[in-house]
């Protein structure tokens, strides 16, 4: 029996690649089978997901992937090299949780409100970080100018990392990160959390309003991971796979690992998740045209 190969789109380390490794940890064990985790890193996860897309129909290639390959770059890139819908069999969502918005200490903003304020009445002044072009990370930035009003201006970083360090040097004003990266900086007091993007508060950072509680109305935005096989895989192995996953997830100990990580360990259907694409892929369509953004 070969290996199952579980191809991450994300650089080893990312929120992606330790969900995938729990993965491959836990369902591998119940198995009884090794399965192999493969970062493949580029082009805001399309790399990684179309050599998935490309690959034998037959559940020894799984795609562990977050919003950014399976919704967001549909809607960003003139030509992808797959099709997020037509070319995969959706498995199940796997993890959920917020993005955190950050702010430099130096910063005369204690709130979202307060921040808003700001950046309408010095219209080009503030800057947001980001772990890239047509991220979650940006596209939460963009969203939140397009419900406010606010003015900034978008720094594009390769990768969350450096835009934290920059952020902590003051080099920009704010910046929207994913909680496990920036949860050492919010606790060392090197960044200033002024409000999480979820419908309810982080576990590990309850002291912090979600943007709706902080006065942003309708504002939600999830950091969720999901896992898919190439588009003609047979239902009865999408179906095997659904429920080795439901029963690990449900774990005492897989649950602990998640939350740690300022994440939800979650399961649905393969309809389910498929319904849940589709419906992410139009709401980051429209985002995406009404800020203007275009990649190459």
């Amino acid at each position: 029996m070969r290996p199952i190969r579980i191809v991450v789109p994300q650089a080893a380390g990312s929120s992606t690649d330790i969900v995938a490794r729990i993965f491959a940890e836990q369902v591998g064990a119940k198995l009884k089978q090794q399965i192999v985790v493969e970062p493949r890193p580029g082009a805001g996860g399309s790399i990684g997901a179309a050599l998935v897309a490309k690959s034998p129909p037959d559940g020894y290639t799984l795609l562990m992937a977050n919003s950014g390959p399976l919704a967001i770059n549909i809607g960003l890139y003139p030509e992808l090299p797959y099709d997020p819908v037509r070319d995969f069999a959706p498995v199940s969502l796997t993890a959920i949780g917020p993005y955190v918005l950050l702010a430099h200490p130096s910063l005369p903003a204690m709130s979202v409100k307060q921040l808003v304020s700001l950046a309408k009445n010095r219209p080009g002044e503030l800057t947001f970080a980001s772990g890239g072009n047509g991220t979650g990370t940006h596209l939460s930035g963009e969203l939140l100018k397009q419900t406010t009003g606010a003015k900034m201006v978008h720094v594009p970083y390769k990768g969350t990392g450096p835009g934290l360090i920059d952020l902590m040097a003051g080099q920009v004003s704010v910046m929207f990160a994913g909680v496990p990266p920036a949860l050492p900086h919010v606790t060392s007091k090197r960044a200033r959390p002024l409000a999480v993007t979820g419908n309810k508060r982080s576990g590990v950072m309850s002291d912090v309003p979600t943007m709706m509680e902080a006065g942003v109305p309708g504002y939600e935005v999830h950091l969720w991971l999901g896992l898919a096989a190439p588009s003609g895989t047979p239902a009865v192995i999408i179906n095997r796979i659904n429920l080795q996953l439901r029963e690990v997830w449900q774990s005492p100990q897989v649950r602990g690992r998640m939350d740690g990580l300022g994440l939800d360990a979650v399961t649905n259907s393969p309809a389910e998740f498929s319904k849940y694409i589709q419906s992410e892929i139009q709401r980051w369509r429209t985002v995406i045209a009404n800020a203007g953004v275009r990649l190459q």
